[in-house]
């Protein structure tokens, strides 16, 4: 059997991203529940259920925007806080996002 030769992973050229920021090559891991009973394969497309977070990280406080809309969520003075003051102002919501690119550099 002949493989067709293509330039690209997985034989597909990608333009933009689903959210239609230019696609740069990046991966974002992200948890599964071990209960999730949905089959996922390998390049596969999956959104996310939650509210994405563009944390700041200013003057030793951490600031979290929902990344949609930049609505203020909450601040601490470590992420645990953070996120332990999002959830009090909004149980029940799922909240994710990349650290600061300067917390990324200290670990």
């Amino acid at each position: 059997m002949a493989y067709p030769t293509v330039d690209a992973p997985y034989g597909l050229q990608a333009i933009n991203r689903v959210d239609g920021l230019p696609y740069a090559g990046a991966v974002r891991q992200i948890p599964i529940a071990s209960t999730y009973n949905t089959a996922i394969f390998n390049g596969e497309t999956v959104k996310t259920k939650g509210v994405e977070l563009e944390i700041e990280h200013v003057d030793g406080h951490f600031y979290a925007y929902a990344k949609i809309n930049n609505q203020f969520i909450a601040q601490g003075e470590t992420l645990e806080k953070l996120l332990e003051t999002a959830h009090k102002r909004f149980p029940g919501k799922v909240f994710f996002g990349d650290l600061p690119e300067e917390e990324h550099q200290k670990s």
